[in-house]
């Protein structure tokens, strides 16, 4: 069964009755003051009664390995990383399956990132690497500074798990939506976002609909009602009115009053930064702040479980993180699917110490010989072809040729840009004179990706599959 239709099955299973029940709505959105900027979310489960979550503060610098969907339930051989990468911005996050699969966060440079349920179509692109919906959230946190560099970025992961859609925003008072349609992301920013909130509906059916209520077009009252599109009305009209309050009572007050069933609620005060947040379990209001000796390389990762008793400013009560509520709250989950708990535990414990932070400098080095195939269909027919790709590193930066029996002549790179474990090159064929674009990734055991080109209005695919020689 191809991994991104399993992954949907499960998750529909595990996670569909607990994540996109009908009490289910989770409300994102951002204040802007004369003083700063605000970025607001709750988790709202009617289907649950207690959501566990713990905060955590991740130094940058770490390396990750990133997963996909059914690799983290236990539900196939482990085929090792779909993706490695080195966290450059130490980030804030929030999770109820624990370090690495955030349900939203900030970063140190200001990135705010939060999920809502909706109907998604993520990306089968065999080119692209795949990431667990969470772990993508974590991915932009350790990777990108700017909505603009998360929109420029969109297409080249694949996610998978459940629908949501994602609201982001930064430092600058920028912010979009994204959404996944077709296969392909769908992006809600600047003027087709005029207003910085995000429910669990369509945002441009939401704009429609706010534009037929008083104050924004319309002659229909604006009542608290707790529906999905309505509670985007009750957000925008309390952006609207927003006067000069204290502005973190009242984001967490407007959270309030969009929704019912809250869980936990999360505000990032931008400028003094400090996390505030509140639970069911503990209502009082709690806060701390980081600063950037928290995100040093080796630092150690804190955490705090939200439901806990304290109140005010917990920094105190944060800890080193200890991977043992990790693996309970993922139990819990898995549990739900595998409907045995010792299983449920057994596959908790083997994704948690995946994630365990390990030295992948040596696996990250592009620079070498890489061997092995481009798979391509010629005349309709799959056929492989071996392949090798040098790549040499300078103070100039990268320089290299791919070459082998699918390529006429040695072929020089051009336009080599590596990112995050993502490696992106052109070169041209001497012959055809076509332009061959790549799109690659590191996975820790080699190289994988792809190579296409435009054949009038038709893309020809080929996919490579190389390990370092």
């Amino acid at each position: 069964m191809p991994h991104r239709l399993a992954a949907a099955i499960l998750a529909a299973l595990v996670l569909v009755a607990a994540f996109n029940a009908p009490a289910t709505a989770c409300s994102s959105f951002m204040l802007e003051t004369d003083d700063g900027i605000y970025f607001a979310h709750s988790l709202n489960m009617g289907s649950m009664d207690r959501v566990n979550g713990r905060m955590h503060i991740n130094p940058r610098g770490l390396w990750k390995r990133g997963y996909d969907t059914p690799t983290m339930m236990g539900q196939t051989p482990d085929a090792g990383p779909t993706l490695i990468w080195q966290a450059k911005y130490g980030s804030v996050t929030n999770s109820p399956l624990g370090r690495e699969n955030p349900d939203g966060g900030m970063n140190e440079a200001g990135l705010f990132i939060w999920e809502m349920g909706y109907c998604a179509e993520y990306s089968t692109d065999p080119m692209l690497p795949v990431l667990f919906q969470m772990q993508w959230m974590q991915y932009q946190l350790d990777n990108y500074a700017t909505v603009a560099e998360v929109v420029e970025n969109a297409g080249h992961i694949a996610l998978d798990g459940w629908g949501w859609h994602y609201f982001i925003a930064d430092a600058t008072g920028d912010a979009a939506i994204i959404d996944h349609a077709n296969g392909e992301p769908v992006i809600y920013r600047g003027e087709t976002l005029p207003i910085p909130v995000c429910c669990n509906s369509n945002y441009e059916y939401a704009m429609d609909f706010l534009s037929q209520h008083e104050g924004f077009g319309g002659d229909i009252p604006i009542t608290h009602r707790y529906e999905e599109t309505s509670r985007f009305i009750t957000g925008a009209r309390l952006l609207r009115e927003y006067d000069g309050e204290e502005p973190v009572q009242y984001c967490l007050d407007a959270l309030d009053a969009m929704s019912v069933n809250v869980r936990w609620s999360t505000v990032f005060d931008l400028n003094s930064s400090t996390v505030h947040f509140t639970t069911n379990i503990n209502k009082t209001p709690r806060h701390f702040s980081f600063s950037p000796v928290d995100f040093e390389p080796g630092a150690p990762t804190l955490t705090l479980d939200m439901n806990a008793d304290g109140a005010g400013d917990v920094r105190s009560m944060l800890e080193p993180h200890d991977p043992a509520p990790d693996v309970a709250n993922l139990a819990e989950i898995l549990t739900m699917f595998l409907e045995d708990e010792e299983l449920g535990r057994q596959a908790a414990e083997a994704h948690v110490e995946r994630l365990e932070y390990v030295d992948l400098a040596e696996q990250y080095d592009i620079a070498g010989t890489w061997a092995g195939t481009v798979t391509a269909s010629v005349k309709g027919e799959e056929k492989s072809f071996q392949t090798t790709l040098t790549i040499e590193e300078s103070e100039d930066g990268y320089a290299g040729v791919v070459e082998g029996e699918a390529f006429s002549g040695e072929l020089p790179l051009h336009n080599i840009e590596f990112d995050g474990g993502l490696l992106a090159f052109t070169s041209r064929d001497p012959e055809s004179g076509e332009l061959i674009r790549y799109q690659l990734h590191l996975t820790g055991a080699g190289i994988r990706g792809g190579a296409w080109t435009w054949d009038w209005w038709e893309r020809k695919v080929a996919l490579l599959d190389l390990v370092r020689s």
